[in-house]
């Protein structure tokens, strides 16, 4: 088995930027700190032989027999440069600490007003028993940016910042400096992302080379058995043996990546986004209808199990999970149930925002893929609402967050849940089920359900319901809370009667996912209830 890989760097800001990249990949890189360059740069020779020297006195302080690689970045200016020796080249980072905007800006009117240039970003990966580093580029072609810049630095993504050449550098394709897009956007036109990209495509390589997860390369043992690890993992916090576990849940646009980003940036969470597993899972070639991606989302799912991204989940990380994590991205009821099994203390966190919200973020973020129109948007909606456990997260989260307001604002909700200091606004803390389960119409259909065991008309249902002195279910009613959560109950209906739904032969069966609801509900009965789901901060 392959060790853990390493990025040997001064910089936090390009650690971060790594680490950003790998955990959407569902991949783990580790950082070595250090407050010095880590290796000689000698600028006498081409990129690859700095590179080369660089990787082997890497090597030689890290180990031998771990994977380790370095990263250089490179700027050719065409105007200021001669034939194949670029300018400021290699020498770009002391080049800009001594330059200023105007100094660059004179120099470039003075040589013809050509502000082309070329940002390169060049990676050496130093594989054990392997002679020779194996090497990987990214580039990206713009031009110098004809005034100063005049944003702000991105507190989140502190790469995407005026202070360094993507303050100046504005790619081919857009109208604005790197250091000012949207990290959706920058993730098209950034030099290093491409570098890391094909990094990352190449350990890929070597994993699945050697049948290994894609995560195999970092050692891991198997989570303890839940008997022997303490009852919840969410409470222990900083200061005890085991992190923060969240799963992150929500709508599009509901700030869901945005939580994970943050978290695992400031308080160094793990983040597994369960998506990029879902990808990664050997299913049947993709089809004209996957597309979207819950499409094959949701064939992957009924082809190896409604438990198969928690279980690889679990496979992957092993006891890294108790680090400290955050999981965004699981939308199916069995995937709750399952995660909720083998972590008890998880902790699920609800996000939610209103559709004028959501959309505005949406459009704002002008993704490639992303469809503009609202009735675009309100189908991707349905699409998650399919899995099923959007329509009934508020039965089944712990906590619920309001994200109405600005980022700063957001990411003061985030620190309150990570840290577990619950008084803050817009934060709902215990969240519990709208109403108690003795009273809770749909709890109480699937029960009859699965307490029958059979398929049952409505009427059937709310006979069933005034057993034992219970409050009448109206046929009706049942029909319309199990019809709005399909996947939680079958439904046959009779043969069509000239076009009239006939109610009182219509019958639903429970499905797995019904039976996990009940398990899920059951579990909360522990804790308060309360009629209108308590108050939301």
């Amino acid at each position: 088995m392959l060790n853990r890989v390493y990025f040997y760097t001064s910089s936090i800001e390009k650690y971060l930027q790594a680490r950003f990249l790998f955990d959407r990949h569902g991949l783990t890189v580790d950082y070595s700190r250090t407050n010095t360059d880590p290796y000689d740069e000698d600028y006498s020779g081409t990129t690859e032989q700095l590179l080369a020297q660089a990787i082997a006195q890497v090597a030689d302080q890290v180990g031998i027999g771990r994977l380790v690689f370095v990263e250089d970045t490179s700027v050719r200016i065409d105007a200021l440069s001669e034939g194949n020796s670029d300018f400021p080249g290699m020498r770009v980072k002391h080049w800009f600490s001594e330059t200023s905007f105007a100094a660059c800006d004179k120099a470039l009117v003075d040589a013809g007003g050509d502000r082309r240039a070329t940002v390169n970003s060049d990676i050496a990966l130093k594989i054990p028993r392997l002679g020779r580093p194996v090497f990987v580029h990214g580039e990206t072609t713009g031009i110098i940016a004809s005034a100063p810049p005049d944003f702000l630095a991105s507190t989140q993504y502190p790469w995407l910042t005026p202070d360094t050449f993507n303050g100046w550098f504005i790619p081919d394709g857009t109208d604005l400096p790197l250091g000012a897009l949207p990290i959706e956007d920058s993730l098209r036109f950034d030099f290093r992302v491409k570098a890391f990209e094909a990094l990352i495509d190449r350990l890929e390589e070597y994993a699945f080379a050697l049948n290994l997860p894609p995560t195999a390369y970092r050692r891991r043992r198997p989570l303890p058995p839940i008997s022997s690890r303490q009852a919840s993992l969410f409470s222990v916090g900083h200061d005890g043996e085991l992190g923060p576990a969240i799963a992150v849940v929500g709508r599009t646009c509901a700030g869901k990546t945005t939580f994970a980003e943050y978290a695992s940036g400031r308080h160094r969470l793990r983040h597994i986004e369960a998506s990029t597993i879902v990808r990664s899972l050997p299913v049947a070639s993709h089809t004209a209808d996957d597309a979207d991606g819950f499409t094959f989302a949701m064939r992957a799912l009924d082809e190896l199990g409604h438990d198969v991204v928690v279980n690889t989940l679990i496979e992957q990380y092993g006891d890294q999970l108790l680090e400290g994590f955050v999981v965004s991205g699981l939308r199916d009821i069995l995937e709750i149930h399952k995660i909720r099994e083998m972590i008890p203390g998880i902790k699920v966190v609800l996000i939610e925002a209103s559709e004028r919200t959501r959309y505005e973020r949406h459009v704002k973020r002008a993704r490639t893929c992303a469809k503009s129109s609202l009735k675009d948007f309100r189908s991707m909606d349905r699409s998650q609402d399919a899995f099923g456990f959007l329509t009934v997260a508020e039965d089944l989260s712990d906590v619920l967050i309001h994200n109405e307001g600005k980022l700063e604002e957001y990411h003061r909700q985030i620190d309150a849940i990570v840290m577990d200091r619950r008084h803050i606004g817009g934060v709902d803390f215990d969240l519990q089920p709208r109403a108690q389960l003795d009273q809770h119409q749909l709890y109480r259909c699937l029960r009859i359900l699965q307490e029958l065991d059979r398929p049952l008309q409505c009427d059937e249902i709310e006979a069933e319901s005034i057993q034992g002195g219970g409050s009448r279910i109206r046929h009706n009613n049942a029909n319309k809370v199990l019809r709005r959560v399909p996947v939680l109950a079958r439904r046959f209906d009779p043969p069509s009667s000239h076009g009239v739904e006939d109610v009182d032969r219509v019958r639903y069966a429970i499905t797995g996912s019904g039976v996990a609801y009940i398990a899920l509900m059951d579990a909360r009965r522990s804790g308060p209830q309360s009629g209108n789901g308590g108050s939301h901060a």
